[in-house]
């Protein structure tokens, strides 16, 4: 049964690669939902449905970036590291992603710096809909920027800008420029190696009190916001104490294809909002 699965999910991602060309993968699509999904780290029968086929996220795809820190502990291949993500859009002012992540050694301590440990590590720009190549003015501890990195470990513990994070849909929240939680999630194990998935549930209202959503909902068409998804892989290599082992990264490039820095919003995907249903709904296997 767990070859055919993984026959079924090559199948896929061979067709997807095939397509990469024809696809414009600096831009992600979100699609419109009549449900919401819960966040419970589970994928219900249908849940995910309205986001469409997932976006995969290998080396050798169109967009993808890693990076292999140690030396002596090499990337592995698909199964050491990789991911797929979906997503979908609700009015007036919610987003849901659902990343999907192959690992096959799970972290067993937090490595010194947090943002090396296995986590999903996801930007978004709440203050410039076109992005910006200062780094300094992505700096959300210093500076303007009031989204920034949303860290989500394989345990459900939070990295980047904490201070906007909760792991219940229902502490999302808008009071005053300073006073707002805008990203939830939840995190579920597989079951299958060190599989994990990560739920975001992502309200952009704060990006209306601010002026960079001009519209007092989210418009297909016309709401954009700079996105980009980089995934976190700590293989305990050395206690897994000094650094990662290696990261991947899901479009962080300018329009000739060269490479940004993480805070380097100007370089993200687009993330883009359409009121159309996707052209294909499939059960895709979870990793």
């Amino acid at each position: 049964m767990m070859k055919r699965i993984a026959w079924i999910w090559l199948i896929g991602a061979v067709l997807l690669a095939g397509n990469a060309g024809a696809q414009d993968r600096s831009k992600i699509v979100a699609y419109k939902t009549t449900q919401a999904p819960v966040l419970d780290g589970i994928i219900s029968p249908g849940e995910w449905d309205a986001a469409g086929p997932p976006i995969v996220v290998e080396m050798g795809l169109p967009g993808v970036q890693m990076n292999d820190y140690i030396a002596e502990d090499p990337y592995g291949g698909p199964e050491d590291l990789s991911f797929q993500f979906r997503v979908m859009w609700m009015p007036d002012w919610m987003v849901y992603f659902l990343i999907e992540v192959r690992d096959d050694i799970a972290m067993e301590s937090d490595p010194r710096n947090l943002w090396e440990r296995d986590q999903v590590e996801f930007f978004m720009d709440g203050n410039d809909p076109e992005g910006s190549s200062d780094a300094e003015s992505f700096h959300w501890w210093a500076g303007p920027e009031p989204y920034g990195k949303f860290g989500v470990s394989r345990y459900n513990t939070f990295e980047g800008n904490p201070a906007r994070m909760t792991d219940s849909v229902d502490n999302l929240m808008f009071d005053t420029e300073s006073n707002f939680i805008c990203c939830a999630s939840a995190v579920g194990d597989t079951g299958v190696n060190a599989n994990y998935i990560v739920e975001y549930a992502i309200s952009l209202e704060p990006m209306w009190f601010w002026g960079t959503i001009l519209e007092d909902t989210i418009t297909p068409g016309t709401t954009k916001v700079k996105t980009t998804i980089q995934l976190s892989d700590d293989d305990n290599f050395d206690d897994g104490v000094e650094e990662r082992s290696s990261d991947m990264v899901y479009w962080r490039q300018d329009a000739q294809g060269n490479p940004g820095t993480w805070d380097q919003s100007s370089h993200y995907a687009d993330l883009i909002f359409t009121d159309q249903p996707p052209t294909s709904i499939r059960n895709w296997p979870v990793y």
